[in-house]
């Protein structure tokens, strides 16, 4: 995940404190300029945008006023719903991917860490949904390709501080842009979206390069398995084809993680549902 104080490699892992502006001109100032490094830059993700996009309705910004960080919102204003690097990276409209949302999380609620409503606000080509928290933030992520659903941990111990939430409110676009182009590696170890664009063509709002047969029924990760597929035909299947791995990547290293971010490695991280 990509840090307002540096490159993608970063992320919000690398708790060191970063000064965010009080001022909301300013805010949106440090908002563009992450943007323009890190989703749009030659040094970042450097993905253009397609010139397709649907304006947000106007009633959203009140409706998710109370929910989501200024940055997210001024995301919003300045690109509306829009695709990126030829379909690779989507900023997504959460009521329209909430049934996506709601089938994925549903079966795994009793097994999350944490109770939350969340909201789908990016997406990759490949059906990784980047979401939002209302009171954890950019805490999980979907990603179909290995049937899990990912924690971050340390998202959901930072959200209360403002100057982090507004940091998550602009990692939920570039950590999200930075995967898009470099995840799943495909099995020859290459990264899987740009080996489709090129055999396959881009993808549109309301789809996504699906697997022929899923890895999780034995199917090979490479762009031969590859079609386009209505994204949400394909990523409601893909909830139900089996059980859903819950990965914790943090709490499972919280005796190594611990020291590094100054905190008590006897005590774990958010381990209980509705703890957050």
């Amino acid at each position: 995940m990509n840090d307002d104080g540096g490159g993608a490699s970063e992320g919000v892992w690398d708790l060191t404190p970063v000064s965010e502006p009080s001022d909301p001109v300013e805010q949106d100032a440090l908002t563009d300029e992450v943007i323009d490094r890190d989703l749009l830059g030659s040094e970042g993700a450097g993905l253009a945008p397609m010139g397709v996009a649907s304006p947000v309705p106007e009633e959203y910004f009140e409706r998710f006023a109370d929910i989501l960080p200024r940055s997210v919102l001024r995301v919003w204003r300045r690109f509306g719903f829009e695709g990126f690097g030829d379909g690779l990276f989507w900023i997504t409209d959460p009521i329209v991917w909430a049934p996506v949302v709601q089938e994925w999380l549903d079966s795994v609620g009793d097994r999350l860490p944490i109770t939350d409503t969340f909201h789908c606000l990016s997406r990759s080509a490949m059906g990784n949904l980047f979401l939002w928290g209302e009171n954890t933030g950019h805490s999980i992520e979907i990603d179909p390709t290995y049937t899990r659903v990912v924690i971050d941990q340390l998202a959901i111990r930072s959200f209360n501080d403002p100057t982090v939430r507004e940091r998550q409110g602009r990692t939920v676009f570039t950590s999200g842009a930075d995967w898009s182009v470099e995840e799943p590696e495909g099995d020859d170890g290459k990264p899987l979206p740009a080996q489709a664009l090129g055999r396959l063509g881009p993808v549109d709002a309301g789809q996504v390069y699906g697997f022929v047969l899923p890895p999780v029924m034995g199917g090979s990760i490479s762009v031969d398995n590859l079609r386009i597929v209505d994204a949400f035909s394909y990523l409601t299947l893909q909830a139900q084809q089996g059980d859903i791995t819950i990965s914790d990547p943090v709490g499972a290293s919280w005796g190594q993680v611990a020291p590094i971010i100054g905190a008590d490695p006897d005590l774990a991280p958010t381990a209980q549902k509705g703890n957050s």
